[in-house]
């Protein structure tokens, strides 16, 4: 549970980092200056896993090949990068196209919906067996995001 904790700290400055770059373009640059954005963020996520397969391979730990059963599984990891991407570039544009006072919103809606999807979707995929508390708190995370939207 740490690391999930830290985790989404850290993700915290995601949305703020795509708001930024995304935030107050003029009306036919909105598509270009999220693309921009995006694109950057992405360059800058890579930067931390370079890191860790740095150190792996310097400790020998990455000298082992890499299992056959696990090269099965590459294409549907790709397959749900390429989607999830697609999800990001839509996140950004949407912080681009943003009014006042609408950026805070837009990421509590697209967090909220993306952590309670992201559950489910990993829970009906791996066959586990959700609580009646879990389900709950799924149900009154999209309300919550429902009633932001709405207010």
């Amino acid at each position: 549970v740490f690391y999930s904790v830290l985790a989404g700290i850290l993700w915290a400055f995601g949305p703020l980092g795509k708001r930024y770059g995304a935030g107050g373009a003029e009306e036919g640059m909105r598509a270009a200056r999220s693309a921009c954005t995006f694109f950057v963020y992405n360059l800058a996520t890579f930067l931390p896993v370079l890191c860790l397969v740095a150190f792996t391979a310097l400790t020998g730990k990455l000298s082992a090949p890499v299992e056959r059963s696990w090269l099965w599984r590459a294409p549907v990891v790709l397959l749900c990068g390429i989607i999830g991407g697609l999800g990001g570039v839509l996140a950004t544009y949407a912080f681009a196209l943003a009014g006042e006072n609408e950026s805070s919103l837009l990421s509590m809606v697209e967090n909220g919906l993306y952590t309670a999807a992201g559950a489910l979707l990993i829970g009906l995929t791996y066959q586990e067996r959700l609580t009646n508390y879990q389900l709950g708190a799924a149900v009154l995370m999209i309300l919550a995001v429902v009633c932001a939207y709405a207010a």
